[in-house]
Protein backbone atom coordinates (compact mmCIF):
# COMPACT_ATOMS: atom_id res chain seq x y z
CA UNK A 1 0.00 0.00 0.00
CA UNK A 2 1.42 3.30 -1.25
CA UNK A 3 1.22 5.83 1.69
CA UNK A 4 0.27 9.76 0.02
CA UNK A 5 1.60 12.44 1.50
CA UNK A 6 -0.78 15.44 3.40
CA UNK A 7 0.43 18.01 1.14
CA UNK A 8 0.02 15.87 -2.22
CA UNK A 9 -3.55 15.00 -0.96
CA UNK A 10 -4.40 18.59 -0.32
CA UNK A 11 -3.59 19.56 -4.03
CA UNK A 12 -5.01 16.65 -5.71
CA UNK A 13 -8.57 17.36 -3.88
CA UNK A 14 -8.41 20.82 -5.36
CA UNK A 15 -7.60 20.19 -8.45
CA UNK A 16 -10.55 17.60 -8.36
CA UNK A 17 -12.98 20.31 -6.86
CA UNK A 18 -12.06 22.80 -9.58
CA UNK A 19 -12.68 20.25 -12.48
CA UNK A 20 -16.04 19.93 -10.74
CA UNK A 21 -16.79 23.52 -11.11
CA UNK A 22 -15.94 23.61 -14.46
CA UNK A 23 -18.57 21.03 -15.54
CA UNK A 24 -21.42 22.55 -13.34
CA UNK A 25 -20.69 25.83 -15.63
CA UNK A 26 -21.24 23.71 -18.85
CA UNK A 27 -24.17 22.01 -17.50
CA UNK A 28 -25.55 25.34 -16.70
CA UNK A 29 -24.72 26.79 -19.95
CA UNK A 30 -26.33 24.00 -21.80
CA UNK A 31 -29.96 23.66 -19.21
CA UNK A 32 -30.51 27.52 -19.81
CA UNK A 33 -31.73 26.59 -24.04
CA UNK A 34 -28.72 29.79 -24.87
CA UNK A 35 -26.38 28.77 -27.63
CA UNK A 36 -24.19 30.75 -30.27
CA UNK A 37 -24.22 29.47 -34.21
CA UNK A 38 -21.30 30.95 -36.40
CA UNK A 39 -21.11 30.48 -39.51
CA UNK A 40 -17.53 29.75 -41.82
CA UNK A 41 -17.10 30.86 -45.79
CA UNK A 42 -19.01 28.26 -47.26
CA UNK A 43 -22.30 28.51 -44.96
CA UNK A 44 -25.61 29.91 -47.15
CA UNK A 45 -24.50 33.59 -46.44
CA UNK A 46 -20.83 32.75 -46.38
CA UNK A 47 -18.51 34.48 -48.46
CA UNK A 48 -18.40 31.80 -51.17
CA UNK A 49 -21.98 31.04 -49.94
CA UNK A 50 -24.92 30.70 -52.74
CA UNK A 51 -26.20 34.72 -51.59
CA UNK A 52 -22.70 35.46 -50.69
CA UNK A 53 -20.59 38.14 -52.31
CA UNK A 54 -18.52 35.07 -54.09
CA UNK A 55 -21.13 32.65 -54.38
CA UNK A 56 -22.82 31.48 -57.74
CA UNK A 57 -25.12 34.76 -58.05
CA UNK A 58 -23.32 37.40 -55.99
CA UNK A 59 -22.52 40.39 -57.75
CA UNK A 60 -18.80 39.02 -58.00
CA UNK A 61 -19.82 35.23 -58.79
CA UNK A 62 -19.98 33.51 -62.12
CA UNK A 63 -23.09 35.17 -63.33
CA UNK A 64 -21.97 38.72 -61.97
CA UNK A 65 -23.79 41.36 -62.75
CA UNK A 66 -26.72 41.39 -65.81
CA UNK A 67 -25.58 43.41 -69.11
CA UNK A 68 -28.36 45.40 -70.04
CA UNK A 69 -29.06 44.70 -73.91
CA UNK A 70 -31.47 46.20 -76.29
CA UNK A 71 -33.06 45.21 -79.81
CA UNK A 72 -35.12 46.94 -81.87
CA UNK A 73 -37.81 45.96 -84.78
CA UNK A 74 -37.93 46.20 -87.43
CA UNK A 75 -34.23 47.37 -88.51
CA UNK A 76 -34.96 48.93 -91.57
CA UNK A 77 -38.65 50.70 -93.02
CA UNK A 78 -39.12 52.34 -95.80
CA UNK A 79 -42.27 55.48 -96.29
CA UNK A 80 -43.43 58.41 -98.57
CA UNK A 81 -43.43 61.64 -97.28
CA UNK A 82 -45.46 62.07 -93.73
CA UNK A 83 -45.88 58.48 -93.57
CA UNK A 84 -45.79 56.26 -90.62
CA UNK A 85 -43.67 53.31 -89.49
CA UNK A 86 -43.97 51.69 -85.63
CA UNK A 87 -41.15 50.78 -83.81
CA UNK A 88 -40.61 48.37 -81.09
CA UNK A 89 -37.96 48.11 -78.62
CA UNK A 90 -36.90 44.95 -76.04
CA UNK A 91 -34.72 45.31 -73.53
CA UNK A 92 -33.58 42.61 -71.52
CA UNK A 93 -30.67 42.56 -68.34
CA UNK A 94 -33.04 44.68 -66.57
CA UNK A 95 -36.34 45.18 -64.70
CA UNK A 96 -36.43 48.79 -66.26
CA UNK A 97 -37.70 47.96 -69.98
CA UNK A 98 -38.35 51.86 -70.44
CA UNK A 99 -36.23 53.36 -74.00
CA UNK A 100 -36.04 56.98 -74.73
CA UNK A 101 -36.81 57.08 -78.84
CA UNK A 102 -34.80 59.53 -80.74
CA UNK A 103 -34.41 60.66 -84.48
CA UNK A 104 -30.14 61.33 -85.17
CA UNK A 105 -30.68 63.81 -87.94
CA UNK A 106 -31.90 67.12 -87.80
CA UNK A 107 -35.02 67.49 -90.05
CA UNK A 108 -35.53 63.37 -90.12
CA UNK A 109 -38.46 63.17 -89.04
CA UNK A 110 -40.00 62.41 -85.57
CA UNK A 111 -40.51 59.88 -82.97
CA UNK A 112 -42.94 59.65 -79.82
CA UNK A 113 -42.48 57.96 -76.74
CA UNK A 114 -44.45 55.11 -78.11
CA UNK A 115 -41.77 54.67 -81.18
CA UNK A 116 -43.94 55.76 -83.80
CA UNK A 117 -42.20 57.95 -85.99
CA UNK A 118 -43.19 60.15 -88.56
CA UNK A 119 -41.26 61.29 -92.06
CA UNK A 120 -40.12 64.38 -93.26
CA UNK A 121 -41.36 65.98 -96.02
CA UNK A 122 -37.45 65.09 -97.14
CA UNK A 123 -35.99 61.95 -98.52
CA UNK A 124 -33.29 60.04 -97.73
CA UNK A 125 -32.07 57.79 -95.08
CA UNK A 126 -32.29 58.39 -91.18
CA UNK A 127 -31.84 56.96 -88.03
CA UNK A 128 -34.23 55.98 -84.97
CA UNK A 129 -32.41 55.23 -81.68
CA UNK A 130 -34.14 53.55 -78.67
CA UNK A 131 -31.72 54.68 -75.63
CA UNK A 132 -31.71 52.34 -72.41
CA UNK A 133 -33.91 53.96 -69.50
CA UNK A 134 -31.62 52.16 -67.33
CA UNK A 135 -27.82 52.04 -68.68
CA UNK A 136 -27.62 55.02 -71.13
CA UNK A 137 -24.88 53.76 -72.86
CA UNK A 138 -26.48 50.71 -74.19
CA UNK A 139 -28.86 51.35 -77.61
CA UNK A 140 -30.34 50.27 -80.64
CA UNK A 141 -30.90 51.46 -84.11
CA UNK A 142 -33.19 51.22 -87.29
CA UNK A 143 -32.67 52.82 -90.48
CA UNK A 144 -35.45 54.64 -92.24
CA UNK A 145 -36.01 55.60 -96.01
CA UNK A 146 -38.22 58.27 -96.86
CA UNK A 147 -38.49 58.42 -100.48
CA UNK A 148 -40.27 61.57 -102.59
CA UNK A 149 -43.87 60.27 -103.33
CA UNK A 150 -45.79 59.17 -106.34
CA UNK A 151 -47.92 61.87 -108.21
CA UNK A 152 -51.47 62.14 -107.00
CA UNK A 153 -53.89 59.78 -109.29
CA UNK A 154 -51.01 56.87 -109.91
CA UNK A 155 -51.69 53.23 -109.57
CA UNK A 156 -49.63 50.46 -108.01
CA UNK A 157 -48.68 47.53 -109.78
CA UNK A 158 -48.24 44.29 -108.56
CA UNK A 159 -46.43 41.84 -110.12
CA UNK A 160 -47.77 38.55 -109.88
CA UNK A 161 -45.08 36.02 -111.53
CA UNK A 162 -47.05 32.84 -111.27
CA UNK A 163 -49.87 34.08 -113.55
CA UNK A 164 -47.95 34.04 -116.67
CA UNK A 165 -49.62 35.10 -120.08
CA UNK A 166 -46.81 35.51 -122.10
CA UNK A 167 -43.15 33.96 -122.58
CA UNK A 168 -39.95 35.67 -123.49
CA UNK A 169 -38.44 33.46 -126.42
CA UNK A 170 -34.61 35.06 -125.60
CA UNK A 171 -32.55 37.98 -126.73
CA UNK A 172 -30.56 38.25 -129.69
CA UNK A 173 -28.99 40.76 -132.78
CA UNK A 174 -29.57 41.40 -136.31
CA UNK A 175 -26.61 41.00 -139.04
CA UNK A 176 -28.41 43.02 -141.65
CA UNK A 177 -26.11 44.18 -144.34
CA UNK A 178 -22.79 43.17 -142.01
CA UNK A 179 -21.72 40.13 -144.65
CA UNK A 180 -20.29 36.78 -142.90
CA UNK A 181 -19.41 37.11 -139.76
CA UNK A 182 -16.22 35.09 -138.02
CA UNK A 183 -15.87 32.24 -135.61
CA UNK A 184 -14.80 34.78 -132.82
CA UNK A 185 -17.46 36.97 -133.72
CA UNK A 186 -20.04 34.45 -133.45
CA UNK A 187 -18.32 32.88 -130.33
CA UNK A 188 -18.72 36.85 -129.05
CA UNK A 189 -22.13 36.81 -129.61
CA UNK A 190 -23.72 33.42 -129.06
CA UNK A 191 -21.69 31.23 -127.01
CA UNK A 192 -23.14 30.79 -123.64
CA UNK A 193 -19.67 29.99 -122.35
CA UNK A 194 -17.05 32.17 -124.34
CA UNK A 195 -19.30 35.07 -125.11
CA UNK A 196 -22.81 37.00 -124.21
CA UNK A 197 -25.00 33.89 -125.05
CA UNK A 198 -27.32 35.48 -127.21
CA UNK A 199 -30.20 33.00 -128.48
CA UNK A 200 -31.73 34.56 -131.65
CA UNK A 201 -30.76 35.97 -134.58
CA UNK A 202 -32.60 38.40 -137.11
CA UNK A 203 -31.35 38.20 -140.47
CA UNK A 204 -33.08 40.66 -143.51
CA UNK A 205 -35.08 39.32 -146.12
CA UNK A 206 -34.49 41.77 -149.42
CA UNK A 207 -37.71 43.25 -151.54
CA UNK A 208 -36.93 40.46 -154.21
CA UNK A 209 -37.07 37.74 -151.53
CA UNK A 210 -33.63 37.05 -151.42
CA UNK A 211 -31.63 37.39 -147.98
CA UNK A 212 -29.61 40.55 -146.86
CA UNK A 213 -27.58 38.60 -144.86
CA UNK A 214 -25.11 35.70 -145.03
CA UNK A 215 -26.36 32.55 -145.25
CA UNK A 216 -23.83 30.94 -142.76
CA UNK A 217 -24.30 33.41 -140.13
CA UNK A 218 -27.81 31.01 -139.50
CA UNK A 219 -25.95 27.99 -139.59
CA UNK A 220 -22.95 28.92 -137.10
CA UNK A 221 -25.57 30.65 -134.84
CA UNK A 222 -27.57 27.26 -134.57
CA UNK A 223 -24.48 25.25 -134.03
CA UNK A 224 -23.84 27.60 -130.76
CA UNK A 225 -27.78 27.16 -130.05
CA UNK A 226 -29.47 30.33 -131.21
CA UNK A 227 -32.47 30.58 -133.61
CA UNK A 228 -32.87 32.38 -136.49
CA UNK A 229 -35.97 34.65 -137.69
CA UNK A 230 -35.73 36.79 -140.44
CA UNK A 231 -37.72 40.05 -141.58
CA UNK A 232 -38.46 41.91 -144.83
CA UNK A 233 -37.58 45.80 -144.81
CA UNK A 234 -40.12 46.30 -148.06
CA UNK A 235 -41.74 44.38 -150.62
CA UNK A 236 -40.87 44.69 -154.45
CA UNK A 237 -41.18 48.50 -155.73
CA UNK A 238 -43.87 47.04 -158.15
CA UNK A 239 -45.73 45.52 -155.18
CA UNK A 240 -46.54 49.25 -153.34
CA UNK A 241 -48.29 52.25 -154.56
CA UNK A 242 -45.78 54.35 -154.83
CA UNK A 243 -43.04 52.31 -156.86
CA UNK A 244 -40.50 52.75 -154.13
CA UNK A 245 -39.10 50.37 -151.61
CA UNK A 246 -38.51 53.15 -149.00
CA UNK A 247 -41.78 54.83 -148.94
CA UNK A 248 -45.22 53.75 -149.64
CA UNK A 249 -47.89 51.05 -148.76
CA UNK A 250 -48.17 47.17 -150.32
CA UNK A 251 -51.05 47.29 -152.80
CA UNK A 252 -53.65 44.79 -152.37
CA UNK A 253 -53.06 43.45 -155.86
CA UNK A 254 -49.96 42.59 -154.73
CA UNK A 255 -51.11 40.60 -151.64
CA UNK A 256 -50.74 37.20 -153.12
CA UNK A 257 -47.67 37.97 -154.63
CA UNK A 258 -45.82 38.85 -151.36
CA UNK A 259 -46.48 35.79 -149.60
CA UNK A 260 -45.54 33.43 -152.16
CA UNK A 261 -42.26 35.90 -152.23
CA UNK A 262 -41.91 35.15 -148.45
CA UNK A 263 -42.41 31.76 -148.81
CA UNK A 264 -39.88 31.22 -151.18
CA UNK A 265 -37.40 32.92 -148.86
CA UNK A 266 -38.11 30.09 -145.92
CA UNK A 267 -37.87 27.33 -148.49
CA UNK A 268 -34.27 28.82 -149.47
CA UNK A 269 -33.27 29.47 -145.69
CA UNK A 270 -33.40 25.92 -145.17
CA UNK A 271 -31.60 25.21 -148.55
CA UNK A 272 -29.10 27.23 -147.69
CA UNK A 273 -28.44 27.04 -144.07
CA UNK A 274 -29.28 23.56 -143.16
CA UNK A 275 -31.36 24.29 -140.23
CA UNK A 276 -35.25 25.64 -139.83
CA UNK A 277 -36.14 29.17 -140.05
CA UNK A 278 -37.87 29.51 -136.36
CA UNK A 279 -39.96 32.50 -137.43
CA UNK A 280 -40.87 35.11 -140.07
CA UNK A 281 -42.56 39.01 -139.86
CA UNK A 282 -44.14 40.26 -142.64
CA UNK A 283 -42.29 43.78 -141.90
CA UNK A 284 -39.83 45.31 -140.38
CA UNK A 285 -41.18 48.26 -137.58
CA UNK A 286 -44.45 48.80 -139.54
CA UNK A 287 -46.41 51.70 -138.98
Amino acid sequence: MTHTPPRERRIHARFLAAVALVLALVLAACGSGQSTITSDNSGPSGSYGPSGPYGPSGPSGPSGPLVVQITITPTTCTVFFAQHCQFAANVTGSSDGQVNWTVSEAGGGTVSASGDYVAPSASGTFHVVAQSHADASKSATASVTVRVPPPPGTADFVVNFSDVHQTMDGFGAADVWLGALSDAQMDLFFSPTSGIGLSILRMGISPSGGSLSAWTNATRAAARGAKTWAAPWSPAAALKDTGSTTTGRLLTTGYDAWATSLANYASSFRANTGVDLYALSVQNEPD
